[in-house]
């Protein structure tokens, strides 16, 4: 599998104002996703009595769904072909689902927090993870 750089990336100076066009992008997604995610747990937890940390990873998983989709044709507007794109996607959003999920643990069952600022955080933390990451790896090929 061949892994472009692209000159936006050569150039620190070049392109800020697509960084941040992205990343309002990106932004706009990820709250259609964190939605989903978040429908997801409050039924998980709420209407099938679901363990808080399952119903937080199931809620992850089906926003994931969703954000490949829009990231890959409204955030990038990427031309990587899906059959190297979606692999990508998915080793990015495993890493972010245990980063979500271990921050999520670790803040309600070690600190005791509310589960509901606990997930606040653990989004926060693979918000950040999963936008750096999906632009220099699994998006970063453009349509012409």
């Amino acid at each position: 599998m061949h892994i472009e750089i692209p000159m936006r990336f050569r150039n620190p100076y070049n392109g800020r104002r697509e960084v941040n066009a992205e990343f309002f992008r990106f932004l706009v997604t990820g709250a259609y996703a964190t939605t989903l995610h978040y429908l997801v747990f409050w039924l998980g937890i709420s209407g099938l009595s679901m363990n808080a940390s399952l119903a937080s990873g199931t809620g992850y998983l089906s926003g994931s769904v969703l954000s490949y989709f829009m990231n890959y044709y409204y955030t990038f507007d990427s031309k990587r072909p899906h059959r190297e794109a979606v692999g990508l996607f998915y080793l990015i959003v495993a890493t972010g689902f245990f980063i979500n999920t271990g921050s999520f643990f670790m803040l309600t069952r070690r600190l005791s927090w509310n589960p509901w600022f606990a997930q606040v955080g653990a989004t926060a933390l693979a918000l950040l993870w999963n936008f750096f990451f999906s632009r220099l790896f699994v998006f970063c090929w453009r349509k012409r």
